[in-house]
């Protein structure tokens, strides 16, 4: 109810008031006479009764950061209540703290008004509700570009500002002149007094001084030196409270004080890492102080402000409150929270600085036993040579055992980390504890400052080990040295014998360079023939090291390169990948694995030279050598790590592998590759494919490409094998080291598996052996016949692993004609040329090529034009010459070899040269018409008569490949990258330009008046010379691909 009567109360106030405006006036006196242009006339109506306030309406401040102090009170400034963010909190007035609700951003906007935005919340000044009454409320709220948050700062006579609103003509206003702190802040009529009028106090960013020097302190009251800043129970969470408390000593009542900027410092607790921090930042007196991971909030930065003779007050910078010993008394438990300022001793504090143990690098890093300086028979030891964490720290007898050896590793700033070789994990102060009497025990590395050492040379030459967290010292619990008894922390003490310890180097054997860096086969002294092998010939991860028979192949061969300090590395060859200790073992049987380098003990290896030139290998991390388990050398036995058994089985000969693989044994060429045991059965690809993936068999010779092998040395006694007829190589499917594996043809991926050895036995035999895998070619099952697979198997010595290699015989040509004749058949072939070339451009080529059943589109003619437009452009094209050039030989042979074709409808037939893909194509088919053509398109009236037109007898037409195979059908294509392509049996072959390397075309006969035939040699690259008399020229030699 009472809901509804103000609501309609303030629908009948609005009908009431009615707001007019603002407006730029110029006021005059009673004469007319101009008195001041610059005010603004602030209309509203109440009660229907005008009203008129008229202000300044200039700029009358710079924008900036201001504090806006009350004239009543110079202590009190405008603050947003209770340090708010959120919109609708209003504006109050309280003591200066220096703090953010305290600090307004003032912007000038134009037309002689402001925008104040409350430094703390990014939030504006705004009349509650627009409000026009007396009365109103000032508040906080996002900015809405509105008249309630739009101001006018007018000065005063006396250097002294008003705030008036935009909205409704009032002043901001100290009610009832009322300056405690708290009393909210009201809009009323101008009073021309106090509680009006306002000082603008630029903001200084300096907002402290720098009062102390960062350090680790503890904080203590002046009313007690014995009660310091302590956290409640050493605790390390969040939320945590600050209390006062006796002085132990301990690091939940030390400090570090780091100075941030503008005179303003975090406290960090020592105990936890967590910064001292103002409860939920609130502005409250009594409010609590807590613990709380840093968020660089003002809650968290306070002002050490200095009083007198080495005291201070600790002020917050979020809230401007004091720290405050609580009731005025100092005892444990005492609550420290936020007051305002007192000017009482509760309020003050002395920052007394730690004296912090300082490390320097104090010994070397190596392996050392850590003996007891009252016993030197008694050293540290880990609780049952346990791997495991949290095992305790303890003495025991000198065993010579690894769980009494730590490597001892500097890590900066004087401390080190001492690492227990039995499980490669730290000593670490147990939970982090602060208390005399914690035990030590091992752990996982953290980098925290429990698993930081101080390690101090004493006088005596002893030493003492420090704990970082805690400053508390290595001590041996109670007053017996026995074995068993724990090592735990407790307060420094450079006279207490149980604090003293000494560290004794452990010997190692051969820690030198024994070996030079280099590639090996590491050979077992039990079996000469057997050595170190990667299991599977894998390049995966935790692949495991065994012993196989020699098969010269990367997984058997070891780059050793030695790292410093009597250690190597040794990564095999095959994968990269480095030896490696099996999740770093440390017990016997643990075996070896390839894995990547990860610079851990468990990939160093001293490699010890024994009194008979052999080596044993020991690993780094556990002194167990590398052993062949009860010296069994079969292949395939993982090899173990084991202690020193002075035996065979432990004993390596490092044999450095020569870069020279094989031999260069076979001249490079052209060969069939026949097996001895039948010197009619030769490799072949299955079915002549040129497909990726065909296997390679035995079968009748054929005299085929797929049967002929580009045979070409690499490097290093390596060749390459490639198949004539596909140009792919052959390769070791997936390159597996398995016996039976096949063989198929494959693109060059210049892969081992595509490597060969060529190893001449006798007689001209030959091994062919896999470089990626070290098998034998061999054909399967020891007979040869069609079909037969040829697969690797390791050696055998038998004649299935034998081959004859028999070179392919190239005819060689000579020049057979003279110049002169040469000059006729380049004056006829430029005639022939100039002829086609005119059909081409007339775009009838459609007419020519039914029979090929092809779908000619405008495109296919675009392209005929652009290959002729290229001839055309290329008068060196049209000339048949003797020439080495290889850009332009191609397109000699293609537009200058028109010859040969037997009469009009032979010419119909060779000019039928549709586009098939993006090529011409030519053809003879025996003399017959290979197309309909309705009449001699040479036959020209413009030009020449039918009596005058070539005639030309029967012959034949010849494009050339560098792969000596002819057909009586080619296709050609030049496309617009320059590209050259053939098709054989309709599937491309794509050739470069700068592939083709004919030395010399060759004419060996002329009619001089017809062309009878015109036969060519050519010279290919590698000096072979193919003779092309009478190819073709009849159905029986079509058949004869070798021609």
């Amino acid at each position: 109810m009472k809901k509804k009567v103000l609501f309609i109360m303030v629908i009948i106030m609005l009908f009431c008031i009615k707001f007019v405006g603002a407006e730029k006036v110029t006021i005059k006196n009673d004469n007319d006479e101009v008195i001041d242009e610059n005010k603004t006339e602030v209309n509203y109506e109440i009660d229907g009764k005008d009203e008129k306030n008229i202000v300044n309406n200039i700029k009358t401040i710079e924008n900036g950061e201001y504090k806006i102090r009350i004239e009543e009170d110079d202590n009190k400034i405008f603050d947003i209540k209770g340090g708010s963010n959120e919109s609708r909190a209003k504006l109050q007035i309280w003591n200066d703290c220096n703090v953010k609700q305290q600090r307004y951003i003032v912007n000038y906007i134009g037309d002689g008004y402001y925008k104040i935005t409350a430094r703390n919340s990014n939030k504006v000044l705004d009349v509650e509700n627009g409000g026009l009454y007396e009365g109103t409320k000032v508040q906080q709220y996002d900015w809405n570009n509105t008249d309630a948050q739009k101001w006018i700062i007018k000065k005063n006579e006396d250097d002294t500002y008003s705030i008036i609103s935009k909205c409704n003509g009032l002043y901001i206003t100290v009610p009832n002149s009322n300056t405690a702190c708290g009393t909210e802040l009201l809009l009323n009529k101008e009073k021309n007094d106090k509680s009006q009028r306002l000082k603008f106090e630029k903001v200084n960013e300096e907002i402290g001084k720098k009062t102390i020097e960062d350090g680790t302190y503890e904080i203590k009251s002046v009313m007690n030196n014995n009660k310091v800043f302590d956290i409640v129970s050493g605790s390390t969470e969040s939320g945590a409270k600050l209390q006062m408390w006796e002085d132990a000593n301990v690091p939940q009542q030390r400090f570090n004080i780091k100075y941030i900027e503008n005179g303003l410092y975090s406290l960090t607790v020592k105990r936890s890492g967590k910064v001292l921090d103002v409860v939920n930042g609130v502005m409250e007196n009594g409010n609590r102080i807590q613990q709380y991971d840093w968020n660089n909030t003002d809650a968290q930065k306070w002002i050490i402000r200095e009083t007198e003779n080495g005291r201070y007050n600790i002020i917050s910078r979020g809230t401007g409150l004091y720290l405050t010993v609580e009731n005025g008394e100092v005892k444990n438990g005492t609550k420290v929270s936020t007051y305002g300022k007192s000017n009482k001793s509760n309020q003050e504090f002395v920052f007394e600085k730690i004296k912090i143990e300082k490390g320097v690098q104090s010994i070397d890093d190596d392996d050392y036993e850590i003996r007891t300086a009252t016993d030197d028979e008694k050293i540290f030891d880990i609780e049952g040579g346990s791997s495991q964490s949290k095992a305790k720290l303890q003495i025991w007898n000198d065993c010579d055992v690894l769980q009494q050896r730590y490597n001892i590793k500097y890590i900066g700033n004087g401390y080190y980390k001492i690492i227990a070789k039995i499980s490669n994990k730290v000593l670490d102060v147990e939970n982090g504890g602060l208390y005399e009497g914690t035990k030590v025990q091992q752990y996982d590395w953290n980098n925290t400052d429990a698993q930081k050492w101080i390690i101090k040379k004493n006088e005596d030459s002893t030493y003492s080990i420090i704990s970082k967290c805690n400053n508390l010292a290595l001590t041996i619990e109670g007053n017996d040295v026995t074995c068993g008894t724990k090592i735990v922390l407790c307060e420094s003490n450079d006279n207490n014998l149980k604090q003293k310890f000494i560290f004794d180097k452990v010997v190692k054997e051969n820690r030198t360079k024994t070996i030079e860096n280099g590639e090996y086969k590491i050979r077992i002294e039990e079996d000469n023939n057997k050595i170190f092998d990667i299991k599977g010939g894998s390049n995966e991860l935790r692949a495991k090291l065994q012993i196989w028979n020699d098969c010269n192949v990367k997984q058997q061969r070891y780059i050793v390169n030695y790292i410093g300090d009597g250690y190597y590395k040794i990564t095999a060859r095959n994968s990269n990948k480095v030896l490696d200790v099996e999740n770093g073992g440390l017990y016997e049987g643990t075996k070896v694995q390839q894995y990547d380098w990860n610079n851990t003990d468990a990939q160093k290896w001293i490699i010890k030279k024994n009194e008979d030139d052999t080596y044993s290998i020991i690993s780094k991390c556990n002194g167990l050598y590398i052993t062949v388990p009860n010296s069994n050398t079969a292949c395939g036995t993982e090899l173990l790590l084991n202690k020193e058994k002075n035996d065979k089985s432990q004993r390596l000969k490092f044999e450095k592998v020569n870069e020279e693989i094989g031999k260069k044994t076979i001249e490079d060429g052209t060969y069939e590759i026949k097996s001895v045991m039948n010197n009619n059965k030769v490799f072949d690809i299955v079915s002549g494919s040129t497909e990726s993936g065909a296997k390679l068999q035995m079968w009748e010779d054929a005299n085929v490409p797929q049967q002929r092998f580009n045979i070409k040395y690499i490097e290093n006694g390596l060749y390459s094998l490639t198949v004539k007829r596909s140009g792919k190589v052959l390769d070791v499917v997936n390159g597996v080291m398995e016996n039976g594996n096949r063989i198929q043809q494959y693109d060059w991926n210049n892969t081992d598996a595509q490597k060969w050895i060529i190893r001449e036995t006798e007689n001209g035999r030959y091994n062919i052996i896999s470089r990626g895998t070290g098998l034998y070619l061999t054909v399967e099952n020891g007979e040869v016949k069609n079909g037969t697979k040829v697969s690797t198997y390791g050696k055998s010595n038998k004649s299935n692993q034998e081959f004859v290699f028999e070179k392919i015989k190239i005819e060689k040509g000579v020049q057979s004609i003279d110049d002169d004749d040469y000059d006729e058949v380049k004056k006829i072939t430029d005639q022939i040329y100039q002829q086609e070339k005119a059909i081409w451009e007339k775009g009838e080529m459609h007419k020519l090529v039914e029979r090929f059943k092809a779908d000619i589109t405008e495109k296919y003619c675009e392209d005929n034009q652009y290959v002729y437009t290229v001839l055309q452009n290329e008068p060196e094209s049209k000339v048949l010459k003797k020439t080495q050039n290889r850009e332009n030989q191609y397109l000699n042979e293609i537009v200058d070899a028109h010859f040969a074709i037997a009469d009009y409808e032979g010419m119909i037939g060779y000019i039928c040269r549709a586009v098939n893909g993006n090529g011409f194509h030519g053809s003879i088919r025996d003399g017959k018409k290979c197309c309909e053509y309705p009449e001699n398109p040479f036959a020209d009236s413009d030009k020449q008569d039918d009596a005058n037109a070539i005639k030309l007898k029967k012959g034949v037409s010849v494009l050339l490949t560098d792969a000596s195979v002819y057909e009586p059908v080619f296709d050609f294509a030049i496309d617009r990258s320059g590209k050259i392509g053939f098709r054989y049996d309709g599937e491309m072959i794509a050739r470069s330009l700068d592939k083709l390397n004919y030395e010399k075309i060759e004419v060996n006969y002329i009619d001089k008046s017809i062309m009878k035939k015109i036969n060519f040699s050519v010279r290919t690259s590698d000096d072979r010379v193919i003779d092309l008399n009478g190819v073709y020229s009849n159905s029986q030699e079509q058949d004869n691909p070798e021609k």
